[in-house]
């Protein structure tokens, strides 16, 4: 263990990164030889189902132990009691019963990094925490689903189990090294499949080809994870808070200084999300079967569109691509199955997962806020600009450059955590954008109005 946060503390002075950061990345790295061993060396047609979960539990919780020391306790003892409520709990309740205990767990959680460390965004135990809370209620609802007489969607169909998992099973899916650090995050079906190589035999059903090569799909994510970390390590001194936020920037400057940053930020997610999206498909997670042409298919975990949301049209097409298997989750648990005011609900628990820091719910509501003026602008304006075509371009050229501008702002605001600095941010505007997008949203109609014919 010395040996390893010496090597950890070695990097990071050379790298100049923060030693939460090196260590994150360092065990991203060595995921992959081990993905290959688990794809290859452990393939499911000649190793034990037992072997494959044992192989993903050892490295998982030796992950965490590496990276959260003492604190992997709670999160084993946070999985425990979920499996405890699948053993206990009947089915017709045990979804509802898992859902308010995740969400306090990883609420505690959340508090106990702001106590120890507030204001600051370290990696902690927290981040897979979260990616937690989405499996154990991911067993729990699709438990309760397989018990359950009432009309199922499709969806819900194709991820119900019938049968409780093994204390193995459950742990290796809550843990594996695949996906315990950043995420992605499969259903528990989808996850079995892949264990027992299901998903394999099920697609490749009356071919004669044998399993497909993840190798061009998961170099394609590697190689954008490298450009975006390259740029990481090229400007990881632009990621001074005070460029943002001092006191005696002009306003071309600050504008200048807020673009970089934040498109700095948003490299420092691309790099994690494509690694990961990288490793679960060299280690075969994320086929998800052929499309009509025969051409295999590994977008089963899908954690960002980077170039949807880099120049995406609209606030919502941008929403869309980011954070993609947590909009999923939320939608599956949340939306589709309260008919209470599902919008409200969904917002609830997302604000609940994401913590308490004020940053957050002031972007959430900025969020809201330009999504809804968005859409009646759209519908004011959109069918007058569709001709001609330079028009056209010339509408959404503008459309992207102002969503971006406010995409900036929405990211600054979540990142900068407290009250304190986001009262200093947004008075540097004079609150202008958040003004005239409330009044916007406020003011104009929802629906055009329709002449009444006589």
């Amino acid at each position: 263990m010395m040996v390893m946060e010496t090597l950890f503390g070695q990097l990071s002075l050379y790298l100049g990164l923060p030693m939460d950061k090196v260590r994150y990345g360092c065990l991203y790295f060595t995921s992959f030889p081990l993905a290959l061993v688990l794809r290859i060396f452990l393939n499911y047609k000649y190793t034990s189902s037992v072997i494959r979960h044992l192989f993903c539990i050892m490295f998982g919780i030796l992950y965490c132990w590496l990276c959260f020391q003492w604190q992997v306790f709670y999160l084993l003892a946070f999985v425990s009691v979920g499996y405890i409520l699948l053993l206990t709990v009947p089915s017709h309740r045990v979804h509802t019963f898992t859902l308010w205990y995740v969400l306090t767990g990883v609420s505690v959680g959340h508090v106990y990094r702001m106590l120890i460390d507030y204001g600051n965004y370290t990696l902690d135990f927290s981040v897979p925490l979260m990616l937690l809370v989405q499996r154990i209620s991911y067993v729990a609802y699709a438990y309760h689903d397989g018990a359950s007489n009432s009309k199922l969607s499709s969806d819900q169909e194709r991820q119900k189990i019938s049968e409780l998992p093994s204390l193995l099973e459950y742990f290796s899916y809550n843990f594996s090294f695949l996906t315990i650090l950043a995420g992605p995050t499969s259903t528990y079906k989808e996850y079995d499949d892949f264990i027992t190589g299901r998903n394999m035999q099920i697609s490749n059903k009356d071919k004669v080809k044998g399993d497909p090569s993840p190798l061009i799909p998961a170099g394609k994510k590697l190689a954008g994870a490298l450009f975006c970390l390259s740029i990481l390590l090229l400007n990881e001194d632009k990621m001074d808070n005070a460029r943002v936020l001092g006191p005696n920037l002009s306003f071309p400057r600050r504008f200048i200084n807020v673009t970089m940053y934040c498109f700095v930020l948003r490299c420092q997610y691309y790099f994690s999300h494509l690694l990961v999206e990288s490793i679960s498909n060299t280690g075969g997670l994320g086929f998800s079967g052929y499309s009509k042409d025969g051409v295999a298919k590994w977008d089963l975990v899908r954690c960002v569109d980077v170039l949807k949301f880099e120049f995406g049209k609209n606030i919502r097409e941008q929403t869309l691509a980011w954070n993609i298997f947590t909009q999923t989750w939320l939608k599956r648990i949340v939306y589709e199955r309260y008919q209470w005011n599902p919008v409200l609900l969904t917002c609830l628990v997302s604000a609940i997962w994401h913590g308490f820091y004020p940053g957050y719910y002031v972007s959430f509501i900025f969020v809201a806020l330009v999504t809804e003026t968005a859409r009646k602008l759209r519908l004011l304006l959109w069918h007058r600009f569709q001709s001609p075509r330079v028009v056209k371009i010339l509408y959404d050229i503008a459309t992207i450059a102002i969503t971006n501008f406010g995409k900036d702002l929405v990211i600054l605001t979540f990142w900068l955590l407290t009250l304190e600095n986001v009262v200093t941010l947004w008075s540097y505007y004079r609150y202008i954008p958040f003004i005239v997008v409330a009044l916007i949203a406020l003011v104009l109609p929802s629906k055009k109005k329709q002449s009444n014919k006589i």
